[in-house]
């Protein structure tokens, strides 16, 4: 044989070689990709299903936090326009005695109250629920032996502390302080109300 053939051959027995390794190599590669591209497509859907987790997390403490806002804001609404039917302002007319008990407004003043103050026991947080029923039972029951400027006193405490509680829980947190608060209320607030 000659050099010629004997290298041809060779060069063929090389070749084949070379390309059988390569193609080996290649599948391997592949089953090494196919596999790396399954690890990379289920971590994938681990870190979107703990994104969605956490988005529906989020999305839910957003929900909470308005839903109290509401309630926050109604039940205000509610104390007020109770305590408006009793206000000492010369503006507003004051009702007679029958008329505090069987007017109309009257009854759906206080049935709002009650149904906004019944609220936030499924709603506020723990510290909300305590300040709103602390200042129900002195602010609307009038359960206290207080009078005059003690009542108004622990009522202006009492009401500045449910708005303070109020305001960290669904609002800002607030950097006011509970004094701020009690001294800005309109003058008349605990007197009106105490007058019912």
């Amino acid at each position: 044989m000659s050099a010629t053939v004997v290298l041809t051959v060779l060069g063929g027995v090389i070749g084949a070689a070379i390309t059988a390794v390569y193609q080996m190599l290649s599948m391997r590669s592949a089953r090494m990709s196919a596999t790396i591209d399954r690890q990379l497509a289920t971590a994938q859907r681990e870190i979107d299903r703990e994104e969605a987790a956490s988005q529906r997390e989020i999305d839910r403490k957003i929900e909470v936090r308005n839903k109290r806002m509401t309630a926050y804001e109604r039940y205000l609404a509610a104390f007020h326009g109770v305590n408006s039917l009793y206000s000492f302002e010369p503006q507003e007319p004051q009702l007679e005695n029958s008329e505090k008990v069987n007017s109309e407004k009257v009854i759906k003043a206080v049935n709002e109250y009650w149904l906004a103050y019944g609220s936030m026991f499924q709603i506020a947080s723990d510290a909300v629920l305590i300040a709103v029923t602390d200042f129900h039972k002195v602010g609307y029951l009038l359960d206290t032996t207080l009078t005059l400027e003690a009542y108004d006193e622990e009522f202006r405490d009492l009401y500045a502390t449910m708005i303070i509680e109020m305001r960290k829980n669904a609002f800002e947190e607030t950097m006011l302080q509970k004094e701020f608060i009690r001294d800005r209320l309109p003058s008349s607030t605990p007197q009106a109300y105490r007058g019912r």
